[in-house]
């Protein structure tokens, strides 16, 4: 099982023929390449195409969330606000982290804890979190892993603190 990050520029993603794709948001970016945001939507729903098996989207996103009606039998939705068969809940975010639910089709709810702070990592971690899951694999071995998790550097890193400022 390999994982890893493609990105759109260019439209090199379109040249991966993964059997699982995540999509977690458009944004109007590389307009040398996309000049338009239609332009930009269609290389995204070429990706879901070239999926080999299925595709995990943010439903939040407004433009993805199209994807899931164009393509009903190969997308799987994922939503904090949204019905979805994966629903997600953040129960608790502080300085110390994020505490996350997510609701599976079966209606069980599975709890998780970040050690990282912000909604984007949330998302990404619920993306995977999906993947797993529909790929068969029991999600709740992933807790430890991310709880674990505190991120890459440069993002959100904590240099220090000054006179009660952190830096």
């Amino acid at each position: 099982l390999a994982i890893f990050e493609g990105c759109e520029y260019g439209g090199s993603f379109l040249k991966i023929n993964p059997d699982v794709q995540i999509l977690l948001n458009i944004d109007l970016d590389h307009v040398d390449c996309y000049p338009t945001l239609d332009k930009l939507k269609s290389a995204f729903f070429r990706s879901v195409e070239l999926a080999k098996r299925f595709a995990v989207v943010n439903k939040d996103d407004p433009i993805l969330s199209e994807a899931i009606d164009k393509y009903p039998n190969k997308v799987i939705g994922f939503s904090r606000f949204s019905p979805c068969p994966y629903r997600y809940e953040i129960v608790r975010s502080d300085e110390r982290g994020t505490e996350f639910s997510l609701t599976l089709p079966s209606g069980r709810k599975e709890s998780f804890r970040l050690s990282v702070l912000g909604e984007f990592n949330v998302i990404n971690a619920v993306s995977a979190l999906v993947a797993a899951d529909c790929l068969g694999y029991d999600i709740s071995l992933a807790r430890d892993a991310l709880s674990d998790f505190c991120g890459v550097g440069r993002r959100l890193e904590l240099l220090g603190r000054m006179h009660g400022v952190s830096v």
